[in-house]
């Protein structure tokens, strides 16, 4: 169970630093140029989405192990399942006018983005918080 819990905190803190690249660095440059959406976009797929997909699922795994405090894992996985609602329905169609190549409402990426930054805080948190717990 530690070994998860360890996995679950490292994966969490991986896509929150992750994110705050993005917010503070990456997305402010693609107001001045779609050039750099391109070379973005083609380190994405590694850099980073597996490691997202990864920080949701491995926490699932805590299930099994009954971990306590279960309503630790249940908020981590209602904070997860948050996470991909903004990522699906909001982030990822704001993406569509630069991956086309044209212009896009970087105001709605940048929004999107803090969003999911704020969500991915309180995940590597509580991911934390429940690894600290485990190891005390």
């Amino acid at each position: 169970m530690k070994a998860l819990l360890y996995a679950s905190a490292a994966l969490n803190v991986y896509v929150l630093a992750a994110m705050l690249v993005f917010a503070l660095y990456s997305y402010p440059q693609f107001e001045q140029s779609v050039a750099t959406y391109a070379q973005f976009n083609r380190t994405i797929g590694f850099a980073v989405v597996p490691w997202e997909f990864l920080a949701f699922i491995v926490p699932l795994a805590l299930y099994a192990t009954k971990p306590q405090p279960l309503s630790a894992v249940h908020a981590l996985t209602a904070l997860g399942v948050i996470y991909f609602v903004i990522t699906f329905s909001w982030h990822l169609p704001a993406h569509r006018p630069l991956a086309a190549g044209e212009a896009g409402d970087t105001q709605v990426l940048m929004a999107s983005q803090w969003a999911r930054t704020a969500v991915q805080v309180a995940r590597a948190a509580l991911a934390a918080g429940l690894a600290v717990h485990a190891s005390g």
